[in-house]
């Protein structure tokens, strides 16, 4: 036998099946259903037949039939105002009385935070420049912008006066004239030799320092950059060369790009405009930074392996293969905000991907890896999984390869 109230549940299931057997067709049947539908008689009196069926019963009080105000929501409306007015006099009870310190102290740094906001200075200076942007990121490493020393700033200017003068927006300065004019056969001299005055724009009379310069430059020209530099000067207009730098700058500050560089070669702006330039030519000319491999990406890649042919069906496909076996992924940060990169060493047999496959697939990945970059975060971080490593993983190509990357075209990007 069941409970009770389960019969009277299940009674109400059949009353209401009964309810809505189809009556015929045509339109009358579907009036009559509705009617019957509407009214309590045809529920009560089904349901007295069924218990009188079953030996129960029937109910001293007659069962209502449940009405549209029942079936609208299961919420008492008098329940929900009561909550409703206690909840309004809680919150105003502590809005008006606070009893605690909490509430104070998030005001007062509310109020700090606000001050700040209106402290930002109006005139870029360079001191109001230093001292904001030190309470904006105060754990900025030296170096960087917002963290120079006056020697240093005194360096970025006299790089940003060379480099400006690379990309023809400033004049060289005249040498060997005392008050400043020249004659006429010397003017047109100069203008005829547009170049070699391009290419001893940093050789400049006078200097005693020019020599020690240019001594340290070639000590740190491990990668030949000083014949790339006189190649780009000779190869690329100014405005090409313009456009690199800004091509290269992409979401950097164009300050802290500088500063790369100069921190590279130890603050000599000779040297760091040396390095800077065959950067630059190296991106335009050679790789194809920012025209290709970055353009096109994995879809040009993907595309070509499917309806390209000759070599770069075979270049595509294997670009494609290192992406789609995970040989180096960017994943998440380190303890200090740094973007992670790993480098499954076992993945990688020598001789399975062509030579500019592996330096397409190495740009790329460095690339994005500075998409990831957030101020006062500038580097990245290399993890290298030596996880089953072999001989046969063994290869000094490509590994040369992102060594001369890192240190004559990404200086200062490995934390």
């Amino acid at each position: 036998m069941l409970h009770p109230s389960r019969q009277i549940r299940s009674h109400l299931h059949l009353a209401t099946c009964s309810a809505l057997r189809p009556l015929g067709t045509g339109r009358a049947p579907l009036l009559q259903r509705a009617q019957n539908l509407r009214s309590p008689a045809p529920f009560q009196r089904r349901l007295h037949q069924d218990l009188r069926y079953r030996g129960l019963s029937t109910p001293r009080q007659p069962l209502r039939y449940p009405g549209p105000h029942l079936r609208r929501t299961g919420i008492d409306p008098t329940a929900f105002l009561l909550a409703a007015a206690i909840s309004a006099g809680i919150a105003y009870l502590y809005t008006t009385y606070p009893g605690a310190n909490s509430t104070f102290k998030d005001q007062s740094i509310a109020l700090e935070a606000s001050q700040l906001l209106l402290q930002v200075p109006a005139v870029h200076d360079d001191s109001d420049y230093e001292a904001f942007f030190h309470v904006m990121a105060p754990n900025t490493a030296p170096g960087r912008p917002g963290t120079l020393t006056a020697d240093q700033t005194e360096k970025l200017k006299e790089m940003w006066g060379a480099t400006l003068e690379v990309f023809g927006v400033v004049e060289p300065e005249k040498e060997g004239a005392s008050n400043g004019t020249s004659t006429p056969s010397e003017a047109d001299s100069k203008k005829k030799d547009g170049k070699k005055k391009r290419f001893s724009l940093l050789k400049k009379k006078g200097d005693k320092g020019s020599d020690s310069n240019a001594a340290a430059g070639s000590d740190n020209d491990k990668h030949g950059q000083t014949k790339e530099f006189q190649e780009a000067l000779a190869s690329q207009s100014p405005e090409e060369l313009r456009q690199a730098f800004w091509s290269m700058a992409k979401h950097d500050h164009p300050d802290a790009l500088l500063l790369r560089f100069l921190r590279a070669r130890k603050w000599d702006v000779q040297a760091a405009l040396i390095m800077m330039v065959s950067t630059m030519h190296w991106r335009s000319k050679e790789m194809h930074v920012d025209d290709d491999i970055m353009v096109n990406g994995e879809e040009r890649a993907f595309k070509d392996a499917k309806s390209a042919t000759g070599p770069e069906k075979k270049e595509a496909e294997d670009f494609m293969a290192q992406l789609r076996m995970g040989k180096s992924f960017l994943h998440g940060q380190d303890k200090d905000g740094r973007p992670c990169c790993y480098v499954r060493v076992r993945l990688h047999r020598q001789g399975e991907q062509s030579e500019k496959s592996l330096e397409r697939f190495t740009v790329y990945t460095i690339e994005s890896a500075r998409m990831l970059l957030r101020p006062p975060v500038d580097t990245a971080t290399i993890v290298f999984d030596m996880t089953d490593f072999s001989m046969a993983n063994m290869d000094y190509t490509p590994v040369k390869f992102m060594i001369k990357c890192f240190e004559a075209n990404y200086p200062e990007s490995l934390g």
